[in-house]
């Protein structure tokens, strides 16, 4: 009766821990976006799975990187956010705020040792190259990004750096040794984006590396 008893009180227990989260998962939200360690702490310390998707595909980690609060994501990494999870549309914490030119967040990952390549989807380089952030891009290289890696449409990190007009980040990747004759899924090359794009500039830069059409 006694064993019956505590059974009983453990799934009570574990009930109401679970109800406890899910109230304060709005708020945790809203926390990791903001900047709020206090309700992103609370909702955790009540059982909150750190990993979970919200119904937009989001984890914590995910929304505070993509807002660039550095200070969630060192924190939900020191309590054991997993960085290599993906949203529900296959981008990674570290991706988004590569995209968004989050340099400081993006060091944040770098120093937890996150994945820098997402199998099947643009990596952080990708995302960096096609935005323009230049700092991230030399950031990522210098912690040993592929240079070449593929996103799922075939395209490199120098394709879309072409496609952009970004001509700094457009030598940066050839100097760190970018090949510009890759074809991406189109068959374009990087001079093929460049052109395609009526960028002048980076079309004779990819030329004098020997990048051909």
């Amino acid at each position: 009766m006694r064993q019956a008893w505590c059974a009983v009180c453990c799934i009570w227990l574990t009930l109401s821990a679970s109800a406890l989260a899910a109230a304060s998962l709005p708020s945790a939200r809203t926390g990791a976006e903001l900047g709020r360690i206090a309700p992103v702490r609370d909702y955790l310390d009540e059982g909150g799975p750190i990993d979970g998707l919200d119904e937009n595909g989001s984890t914590l980690l995910i929304q505070a990187a993509r807002e660039g609060q550095t200070a969630i994501v060192t924190y939900l990494l020191e309590r054991g956010a997993r960085p290599e999870v993906r949203s529900r549309h296959g981008e990674t914490a570290i991706s988004l705020a590569a995209m968004n030119g989050h340099l400081e967040t993006v060091e944040a990952f770098i120093a937890a040792h996150a994945p820098l390549e997402v199998r099947n989807a643009w990596s952080p380089l990708h995302y960096a190259s096609y935005m323009g952030h230049e700092a991230i891009v030399r950031r990522l290289l210098e912690a040993g990004a592929v240079t070449d890696a593929r996103a799922d449409n075939g395209a490199t990190a120098l394709m879309l750096a072409a496609r952009g007009g970004y001509l700094a980040i457009v030598e940066r990747l050839l100097s760190a040794g970018a090949d510009p004759n890759l074809r991406s899924d189109r068959g374009l090359t990087a001079l093929g984006w460049a052109l395609a794009n009526e960028r002048a500039a980076v079309a004779a830069r990819l030329r004098l590396a020997g990048g051909r059409e």
